[in-house]
Protein backbone atom coordinates (compact mmCIF):
# COMPACT_ATOMS: atom_id res chain seq x y z
CA UNK A 1 0.00 0.00 0.00
CA UNK A 2 1.24 3.47 -0.89
CA UNK A 3 0.97 6.18 1.71
CA UNK A 4 -0.81 9.42 0.75
CA UNK A 5 2.38 11.40 1.32
CA UNK A 6 4.26 9.41 -1.32
CA UNK A 7 1.40 9.72 -3.81
CA UNK A 8 1.29 13.47 -3.23
CA UNK A 9 5.03 13.72 -3.75
CA UNK A 10 4.79 11.77 -7.01
CA UNK A 11 2.03 14.05 -8.29
CA UNK A 12 3.92 17.18 -7.37
CA UNK A 13 7.07 15.84 -9.05
CA UNK A 14 5.32 15.96 -12.45
CA UNK A 15 2.69 18.70 -12.21
CA UNK A 16 2.26 19.20 -15.98
CA UNK A 17 1.66 15.55 -16.82
CA UNK A 18 -0.50 14.77 -13.79
CA UNK A 19 -3.07 17.52 -14.42
CA UNK A 20 -2.99 17.47 -18.22
CA UNK A 21 -5.50 14.61 -18.43
CA UNK A 22 -7.78 16.36 -15.95
CA UNK A 23 -7.72 19.55 -18.03
CA UNK A 24 -8.48 17.57 -21.17
CA UNK A 25 -11.42 15.94 -19.40
CA UNK A 26 -12.77 19.35 -18.36
CA UNK A 27 -12.47 20.56 -21.94
CA UNK A 28 -14.28 17.45 -23.20
CA UNK A 29 -17.11 17.87 -20.68
CA UNK A 30 -17.46 21.55 -21.61
CA UNK A 31 -17.72 20.56 -25.28
CA UNK A 32 -20.47 18.06 -24.41
CA UNK A 33 -22.41 20.77 -22.55
CA UNK A 34 -21.95 23.33 -25.34
CA UNK A 35 -25.16 23.85 -27.34
CA UNK A 36 -23.51 25.55 -30.33
CA UNK A 37 -22.30 22.15 -31.54
CA UNK A 38 -25.92 21.04 -31.88
CA UNK A 39 -26.70 23.86 -34.29
CA UNK A 40 -23.55 23.05 -36.30
CA UNK A 41 -24.71 19.45 -36.56
CA UNK A 42 -28.13 20.60 -37.71
CA UNK A 43 -26.56 22.78 -40.41
CA UNK A 44 -24.42 19.83 -41.52
CA UNK A 45 -27.54 17.65 -41.77
CA UNK A 46 -29.36 20.29 -43.84
CA UNK A 47 -26.31 20.62 -46.10
CA UNK A 48 -26.22 16.84 -46.59
CA UNK A 49 -29.93 16.74 -47.50
CA UNK A 50 -29.62 19.62 -49.97
CA UNK A 51 -26.50 18.08 -51.51
CA UNK A 52 -28.28 14.76 -51.93
CA UNK A 53 -31.24 16.50 -53.60
CA UNK A 54 -28.92 18.31 -56.03
CA UNK A 55 -27.10 15.08 -56.87
CA UNK A 56 -30.39 13.24 -57.43
CA UNK A 57 -31.66 16.03 -59.69
CA UNK A 58 -28.42 15.92 -61.69
CA UNK A 59 -28.73 12.17 -62.18
CA UNK A 60 -32.42 12.34 -63.12
CA UNK A 61 -32.01 15.32 -65.46
CA UNK A 62 -28.65 14.25 -66.87
CA UNK A 63 -30.11 12.47 -69.89
CA UNK A 64 -32.41 15.34 -70.85
CA UNK A 65 -29.63 17.89 -70.48
CA UNK A 66 -27.27 15.71 -72.51
CA UNK A 67 -29.85 15.37 -75.29
CA UNK A 68 -30.41 19.13 -75.36
CA UNK A 69 -26.66 19.79 -75.58
CA UNK A 70 -26.29 17.26 -78.38
CA UNK A 71 -29.17 18.85 -80.26
CA UNK A 72 -27.64 22.31 -79.83
CA UNK A 73 -24.25 21.05 -81.01
CA UNK A 74 -25.87 19.47 -84.06
CA UNK A 75 -27.57 22.78 -84.89
CA UNK A 76 -24.27 24.63 -84.61
CA UNK A 77 -22.43 22.07 -86.76
CA UNK A 78 -24.95 21.94 -89.58
CA UNK A 79 -27.86 23.97 -90.80
CA UNK A 80 -30.99 21.82 -90.93
CA UNK A 81 -34.62 22.72 -91.42
CA UNK A 82 -35.42 21.66 -87.84
CA UNK A 83 -32.75 23.95 -86.40
CA UNK A 84 -33.85 26.89 -88.55
CA UNK A 85 -37.48 26.40 -87.52
CA UNK A 86 -36.49 26.35 -83.86
CA UNK A 87 -34.38 29.49 -84.26
CA UNK A 88 -37.22 31.36 -86.00
CA UNK A 89 -39.77 30.27 -83.36
CA UNK A 90 -37.55 31.53 -80.56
Amino acid sequence: MVSPGIARRNLSAHPASSFEGNENMKTFINMLKDQSGASAAEYALILAIVGTAIAAAAVLLGGAIGDAMTSAADCIDQTTAECQATAVAA
